[in-house]
């Protein structure tokens, strides 16, 4: 049974949003079914969730055809919660500035606390890459020290020393 994208969106909205605050109150379902869906195909691009395909309303495991697992729900949810929260950085106005008559208005979004939001969502996505990725996987890696296997093979007299 395949995991509907719809299940995802309670995930994603406790993922954007601070308790009592909504971000994006205008996002209809069909919004953030498209958020959901972008989220899983970029997280495939990063090379996470390589077992697992998507036919638009459901995300799936390829060969049986089974659900997404709860952790890999979150992570496509982290993923398009970060996506949408970009969205919004850019649409945000840094500086406003209003005036009518004897009324100003002035208002500033910290450029400084607006650029550690973004690298601490950055930081996040490559730490969830580093663990979750189906490319990164655990490899052997091989040494040797040439200058001891130079010495045993003098020792072992298989090379001849020639001073020049």
């Amino acid at each position: 049974m395949a995991t509907p994208i719809s299940d995802l969106r309670v995930i994603l909205r406790r993922e954007i949003n601070v308790p009592g605050f909504e971000q994006l109150p205008d996002i209809t379902n069909t919004e953030l079914d498209g958020y959901i869906s972008d989220a899983f195909w970029e997280a495939r691009l990063m090379g996470m969730l390589d077992t697992y395909s998507s036919d638009g309303t459901n995300i799936f495991a390829t060969s049986d055809n089974g659900d997404l697992p709860e952790m890999y729900q979150q992570l496509v949810s982290i993923v398009a919660g970060i996506r949408m929260i970009r969205l919004k950085l850019f649409n945000l106005a840094i500086n406003i500035r209003a005036q009518a008559g004897p009324t100003e208005f002035e208002q500033q979004a910290s450029a400084t606390t607006l650029r550690a939001i973004f690298k601490s969502m950055e930081d996040r996505l490559k730490a969830l890459l580093s663990i979750y990725s189906d490319q990164l996987g655990a490899t052997a890696t091989y040494y040797f020290d040439s200058t001891l296997q130079r010495e045993s093979a003098v020792v072992g007299g298989y090379m001849e020393l020639q001073v020049f």
